[in-house]
C-alpha cells in the first residue's frame, strides 16, 4: 500500500524523541558548564515543537500513524468521504450517489449511528463503506488517556458491527489529528488510517462555489476527498462534484475500491 504526499513512510516518533531527548540531556550538560550551552537546546526545543505540532495536525506526515491519504492509480477513479454522520442529510447524499451510481465511504461517530440505526442499514445495503471516525468526535479526543481512545474506537466498531454485520476496517480520527497516544491506541485494532489529499473545507463559512471549485481544480486520479454531511451546503457541492467526475469520466468508488485500483 503506497501513500502519498507523506513524510514518511513508517512512523518515526519513537526514533524522534530518543534523539530529542539526547540533544535536550546533552545541551543541558553544556549549559552546567558553559552558557553556550542555551544556543543549542532552546532551537532543539524550539523546533520539536513546531515540528510535532505540524506532524500532529498533518494526517499525511506519517511522524506518529501510517495513513493512506490518495493512491497512485491509472484508472480515473475518486474517492469521495464523508465524516461525522450520520446526520439527516445523509439520505439525501445517498439519493443523489445513487442517481449518480456512485460510491463512497462514511466515517461515522458510533454515538450519532447508534441514534440512526436505519441510515446506517440503508449505507451498508447500497454498497458503499462505513468507517469509523471514533464515538463522540470531543475536541479533546486527542488529548485522552490511551485507555479512553480505545473505548471511543471499540465502542464505534460494536455498534457499526452490530447494525451492518461486520466491523470497519477504516478508521479517520477526529479532525485528522494523531499524536503518540492515538498511535498507541490503535495498535490494539486491525484498523487502517485514512487520511485524505483533498480538504474541501465545506465546514468553513466559505462560499459553496468556493468550495467546489477547490475541490474540483484539484482533483486527481487516486484522491481522497474529504466531505462532511454535517456541512450546510454538502447536498449542493456533492451534486456539482457528482456532475464533474460524470462529464470527465471519474469513478467515484469506496476506500476499499480504491486500494484494489493501485493493486491491480
Amino acid at each position: 500500500m503506497i501513500m502519498r504526499s507523506s513524510w514518511f513512510q513508517k512512523p518515526i516518533y519513537k526514533s524522534l524523541d530518543l534523539i530529542t531527548m539526547l540533544v535536550v540531556i546533552s545541551g543541558a550538560i553544556l549549559i552546567c558548564f558553559t552558557p553556550a550551552g542555551w544556543y543549542i537546546l532552546l532551537p532543539v526545543v524550539l523546533f520539536w515543537i513546531v515540528f510535532s505540532a505540524l506532524a500532529s495536525y498533518n494526517i499525511s506526515s506519517g511522524v506518529y500513524v501510517s495513513a493512506v491519504c490518495s493512491m497512485p492509480v491509472k484508472e480515473k477513479v475518486v474517492c469521495l468521504t464523508f465524516d461525522d454522520g450520520p446526520c439527516e442529510t445523509t439520505e439525501v447524499l445517498l439519493e443523489l450517489l445513487k442517481s449518480h451510481k456512485a460510491k463512497a465511504t462514511f466515517f461515522m461517530t458510533g454515538s450519532k449511528a447508534l441514534e440512526m440505526e436505519p441510515i446506517v442499514k440503508i449505507i451498508n445495503q447500497s454498497g458503499h463503506e462505513i468507517g469509523n471516525h471514533s464515538y463522540h468526535h470531543k475536541s479533546w479526543f486527542p488529548l485522552m488517556t490511551v485507555k479512553k481512545i480505545k473505548r471511543e474506537i471499540g465502542n464505534t466498531q460494536e455498534v457499526i458491527q452490530k447494525f451492518t454485520g461486520k466491523s470497519p476496517v477504516y478508521f479517520r480520527p477526529p479532525f485528522g489529528v494523531t499524536n503518540p497516544l492515538i498511535a498507541k491506541a490503535l495498535k490494539s485494532f486491525d484498523l487502517i488510517t485514512i487520511g485524505w489529499s483533498i480538504r474541501s473545507m465545506d465546514t468553513t463559512k466559505r462560499k459553496p462555489e468556493i468550495i467546489i471549485k477547490k475541490i474540483l481544480n484539484q482533483i486527481r486520479p487516486g484522491d481522497i476527498v474529504l466531505l462532511h454531511d454535517t456541512s450546510e451546503h454538502i447536498r449542493f457541492i456533492l451534486e456539482q462534484v457528482l456532475v464533474y467526475c460524470s462529464q470527465k469520466n471519474y469513478r467515484p468508488v469506496t476506500i476499499s475500491e480504491l486500494i484494489k485500483s493501485k493493486n491491480d
